[in-house]
């Protein structure tokens, strides 16, 4: 059963086609900005029949009933804890001001609770409804056993917090009469509403609105300043949770006013993430280029600075073999050749980098010994001598530049 026929049945039932024949006057909804100095928004069905209730207006009619849409913050802190609350909601509502009270109330929302889905109902199993009942509240409880046949055992009595009405600011109040449906033990615990209010899951609330509130106080106690003018009914059966029990569906969020907006919203976040992940991945594979580019160019510049160091040291030993031999160096020279062309085949070869670079310094440190030494042996200073220092000295500016790259 879809939310729209929910709420035609529940504005036809209480219209004209209930047994009791007691026929109401369908009032639209209200702005969702109440006209009222104790509230912002409109947190309940009631709020806009709230100077009736008090006496302050009289009435046009003597019944109502409304689908009124509704902003409560009361339950702020629920919201998305549970499968049963949310911020906005719509609430069926039947109000009597001054005419039927408790009995009229009970008989009429049973009746539409359990009324066959063919004759305008809503189908409910009687035997999977229970209801709660004021502490004190023995009319309302005998009214439920006696006249309407629920068991016993299935009328709960709870105290101000659960079962006394109001607002949550000064304004009409009243005891309350709860109907809940038990979803099965797949949702909870036997032991009815007291128990589990997930697993039964409260539907529809009848408020006997015959007290004021006053100021101060909070759901569990809030002092009741005095008697209404009349003995008045304001009930509210939520349109999100019965349409969820309807449905079928888990939680309100997933019944069919919901669910075409969270697809929607679902459907624009997959698209943006869509593109959020193709121009991701776009910069990635851009990145990547780049560092591959980089990582590419700066492995040729070093493969070229151990080629051109490798050539150096060639061109030195070419150039300097009569110097090297009249010194006695030839060895130490033909030793540092060996290390460069090892250094060199390690680079050809692609070698881990680090290990080129630890055998650099090697190379460096042999060097630097190898030019001492040639330092020392140089008593003629003559231009060859000269000549090699440079070049030993350009060697070393290389094998320095090289080993920066490690740091």
């Amino acid at each position: 059963m879809n939310s729209a026929d929910i709420r035609s049945r529940w504005l036809n039932f209480f219209e004209e086609g209930n047994s009791l024949k007691l026929k109401h006057t369908v009032v639209p909804s209200a702005s969702l900005i109440a006209d009222d100095p104790n509230l912002l928004l409109v947190n309940a069905g009631m709020v806009p029949f709230k100077p009736f209730f008090l006496g302050e207006v009289k009435p046009p009619y003597k019944r109502a009933t409304s689908v009124q849409k509704c902003v409560r913050t009361l339950d702020i802190d629920e919201v998305g804890k549970t499968t049963r609350h949310a911020s906005f909601f719509q609430m069926c509502g039947n109000f009597s001001f001054g005419d039927y009270f408790k009995e009229g109330a009970i008989s009429l929302a049973w009746e539409l609770l359990t009324k066959s889905t063919s004759d305008g109902g809503y189908g409910f199993s009687e035997g999977k409804l229970w209801v709660t009942v004021y502490e004190d509240d023995d009319e309302a409880a005998q009214i439920w056993e006696k006249q309407v046949g629920v068991p016993k055992n299935r009328i709960q009595r709870r105290g101000m917090a659960d079962n006394f009405w109001s607002m949550g600011v000064p304004g009409p109040c009243g005891p309350c009469s709860e109907i809940y449906f038990d979803r099965g033990s797949a949702y909870g615990k036997e032991g009815g509403p007291i128990a589990d209010e997930d697993r039964y899951l409260e539907i529809w609330n009848l408020v006997f609105m015959q007290n004021i509130r006053g100021e101060g106080g909070d759901k569990n106690a809030f002092p009741i300043v005095g008697e209404l003018p009349a003995k008045n009914i304001d009930t509210g059966l939520g349109l999100e949770r019965t349409a969820a029990l309807l449905q079928g569906v888990e939680n309100i969020y997933e019944i069919d006013t919901t669910k075409i907006i969270l697809d929607k919203a679902m459907g624009d976040l997959d698209r943006h993430l869509s593109e959020i992940v193709t121009v991701t991945i776009a910069i990635i594979g851009a990145f990547y280029g780049a560092l591959k580019s980089s990582s590419a160019k700066k492995e040729q510049d070093f493969e070229n600075r151990i080629n051109k160091l490798s050539d150096n040291f060639e061109k030195m030993r070419e150039n300097s073999v009569s110097v090297l031999d009249s010194h006695k160096m030839g060895s130490a020279i033909t030793a540092l050749m060996g290390s460069m062309t090892e250094i060199k085949l390690d680079t050809l070869r692609k070698t881990d980098k680090d290990e080129i670079l630890l055998k650099v310094e090697l190379l460096s440190k042999s060097l630097a010994e190898t030019r001492e030494e040639i330092a020392h042996a140089n008593a003629k200073d003559s231009a060859e001598d000269r000549s090699l220092q440079k070049q030993v000295e350009r060697l070393q500016a290389q094998i320095d530049a090289i080993l920066r790259i490690k740091s």
